[in-house]
């Protein structure tokens, strides 16, 4: 690999790399020092067994015990080992009631050391994976072989870490770690708000859907398995364990809400979020508005899953995320060459709405029938164009609702239906009825209803409707603008 420049060196000192590979060797170091002083232990437990004459053994008896201790269940592992000493026809047996004798079966055979002066004084041994010298059976050399390989790992992903950064100064690509903007605490210490995002880092709410799922489904086997037994076994006392059955299948039912509930909460927090960034001018500058906006809200959610529950920062949509990841949504931008269009004035009320449609080349009057507040009737004596058409239903927002009859559509009740249309982020949103019964909120892109206008423009529904259509005020704009943006939104998903 190609040497760093004095300044690529600088640059990498000072992000915290001057002593990663000295740190790396030291665990390295220390993994090679457990290693090494565990094999010296072998040897010299060796030398002590050498001390004594040996003799073969079999094993007789290898058996598992489970015992309980309080709630815990601790896992038994007994040996035992038969054996003659020299000049003797009378056996003997080495017993041991706990021990790392899970590999050690009935009929397989060990060496047994003794006491010359006392037979019974006995120590196993089995042959060394590592050195071929013989070691006592009963005492766990491979622990340390475990213990080794932590620091071991924690050295290897130093070094890698290091050389991959080394590559990345090289290519000029190596950059600190960004600030997350935070308007409500410009000063705040970056290193440590780190340490304390450290302690979250495996937490996520996917591990706790997935974890909280299967928990449900544990305890829900394991309650129905409980209530089964005592069915079929009957013993005396039936209500304890029916009782812990019920209190597990409630946790576990506790634990699905949770998970339940949580999806829901992050669901709400997305369309806050999307609808957040998408009333904001500042994101008028993406191409694909809707795009950007979810890849945002992954970053932002990712990001304060890490945070602590009295965080500086919110799940909610703000400029500080739009500024910090900025880079992340580029490639949504529109291009330089084509201009970000100022969007055009929008009517500020009905007579400035009348004005403004009389321009596009419609005869607007205000009409007041005493039982509703004024609307405005757009008529034209011959049909308008489909673009006339999309231009006045671009000066239109939720505030407004245009009425139109569709003759068109076949009912088994009704001849036609009423088409209400509201306008929102510049997409027609619109449900449609007729006496008793009324559709949901559905979408249509402005050039198909503005071709099914122009398509009805001269028919009726036998007494209103004929060349002209309706706009008045949405008398429900707020308690209805959020059914508005979840059909956007789906539309948006499914595209």
């Amino acid at each position: 690999m190609a040497k760093l420049t004095p300044e690529q060196k600088a640059q990498m000192d000072s992000l915290g790399f001057k002593y990663q590979r000295s740190v790396a060797a030291v665990f390295l170091l220390l993994s090679v020092l457990i290693v090494g002083i565990n094999i010296g232990c072998r040897y010299w437990g060796n030398s002590k067994l050498e001390k004594y004459p040996h003799v073969q053994g079999v094993v007789t008896s290898d058996q598992v015990y489970k015992e309980h201790i309080g709630r815990r269940e601790r896992t038994r592992n007994t040996l035992t080992v038969e054996y003659y000493p020299e000049d003797s026809d009378t056996s003997l047996s080495w017993y041991d009631d706990d021990g790392p004798y899970e590999f050690m079966h009935k009929g397989d055979k060990l060496r047994v050391y003794y006491d010359p002066d006392a037979p019974l004084n006995a120590y196993i041994a089995k042959k060394d994976w590592v050195t071929g010298i013989y070691i006592r059976a009963d005492v766990f050399y491979d622990a340390a072989f475990i213990v080794a390989v932590w620091p071991l790992l924690i050295g290897w992903y130093l070094f890698a870490d290091y050389s991959r950064a080394k590559k990345r100064a090289l290519k000029g690509e190596l950059k600190a770690a960004k600030k997350v903007k935070s308007s409500v605490d410009p000063d705040y210490d970056p290193n440590l708000h780190d340490l304390t995002r450290m302690a979250n880092a495996k937490r996520g709410w996917l591990p706790f859907w997935i974890c909280g799922i299967f928990f449900y489904i544990f305890a829900l086997v394991m309650g129905i398995g409980i209530i089964v037994s005592v069915i079929k076994d009957k013993p005396d006392d039936s209500f304890s364990p029916v009782a812990a059955a019920i209190f597990m299948m409630i946790l576990g039912h506790g634990m699905l809400a949770g998970v339940i509930f949580s999806m829901r909460y992050l669901g709400r927090k997305k369309r806050a979020f999307i609808k957040g960034f998408m009333a904001d001018e500042a994101t008028a500058v993406y191409e694909d508005r809707m795009t950007a906006a979810e890849v945002l809200w992954k970053l932002v959610k990712h990001y304060m899953e890490k945070e602590s529950f009295y965080s500086r920062f919110k799940l909610e949509y703000n400029r500080d995320w739009l500024e910090t990841y900025e880079e992340k949504l580029i490639g949504f931008k529109r291009e330089e060459a084509e201009e970000v269009t100022v969007p055009k004035k929008m009517p500020a009320n009905m007579e400035e709405l009348a004005s403004m449609a009389g321009e596009i080349g419609f005869e607007v009057r205000t009409v007041d029938d005493g039982r509703q507040k004024p609307y405005l009737e757009v008529s034209r004596q011959e049909a308008p164009s489909s673009d006339m058409v999309v231009e006045l239903l671009g000066l239109l927002t939720y505030e407004y609702v245009l009425e139109f009859f569709d003759s068109f559509y076949w009912s088994p009740t009704d001849p036609g239906r009423y088409v209400s249309v509201y306008m929102t982020e510049g997409s027609p949103v619109y449900h449609f009825g007729n006496h008793g019964w009324s559709s949901d909120y559905k979408y249509m892109s402005c050039s198909e209803m503005a071709d099914l206008i122009v398509k009805n423009w001269d028919k009726s529904d036998g007494s209103n409707y004929k060349n002209y259509i309706k706009i008045s005020t949405n008398l429900w704009s707020s308690r209805d603008k959020d059914k508005y943006y979840r059909v956007l939104s789906r539309v948006n998903e499914a595209s």
